[in-house]
């Protein structure tokens, strides 16, 4: 059942962003939760590293309200598609800068816990054991899938991590997204699927 914060998101891509001002903050405040899981996704499929991903959101979020007059969709999946496309820009532009003048990364920005890869339904749909012996290995099971996720290609994993986030998309929603079709979408899914099963089979998604 959807929240209010996804029935505010849905009345911004249907056309009350571009609306009057009073109209567009007050959808776009109702929305926030969902905006905000939305932007985490697609971090999460653009790879954006722990360091960049407050700087990277707030940018996000300040150039969609900022270019709200600019949006000229009138449906979720376009949406989704033109925020993505700011995210992707705005890591680029993280990336150029950070190049240019590198900063320190902490071990603790540098990690992630185990629990945070939001992983668990795609390693269900590989692996569909549920014993005892299963649930204490799952976390190598998540580590080595987290190594299997890195050898996609970008195409293959953004399609991935936006299918398999805890904030999940339709298939429908990712080709709007990607711009591409929903047939599209799903090749590219079973690309994936048939990628990371070999993979998890040898040797449980190393390097090797």
């Amino acid at each position: 059942m959807d929240t209010d914060a996804d029935i505010a998101l849905r009345e911004l891509a249907e056309g009350a962003l571009s609306g009057s001002g009073q109209q567009a903050w007050t959808a776009f405040d109702r929305a926030w939760p969902a905006i905000l899981r939305r932007l985490a996704t697609f971090q999460r499929a653009l790879g954006v590293r722990p360091k960049f991903q407050d700087d990277c959101g707030q940018a996000v979020l300040l150039r969609v309200w900022k270019s709200r007059l600019s949006y000229s969709g009138d449906s979720l999946p376009e949406f989704l598609g033109w925020m993505h496309t700011i995210c992707r820009r705005e890591h680029s532009r993280l990336l150029e800068l950070d190049a240019r003048h590198p900063r320190p990364e902490s071990d603790l920005e540098s990690s992630r816990p185990d629990e945070d890869l939001k992983s668990r339904p795609l390693t269900h749909e590989l692996h569909a054991s549920r014993t005892t012996e299963a649930r204490v290995g799952a976390r190598d099971e998540l580590s080595a899938l987290e190594k299997c996720i890195s050898k996609l290609d970008d195409g293959l994993r953004e399609v991935t991590e936006l299918l398999y986030s805890a904030d999940s998309m339709s298939e429908r929603e990712v080709a709007g997204v990607l711009g591409c079709s929903k047939s599209q979408v799903n090749v590219l899914r079973h690309k994936a699927l048939q990628f990371l099963a070999a993979c998890m089979r040898e040797k449980g998604g190393s390097d090797d």
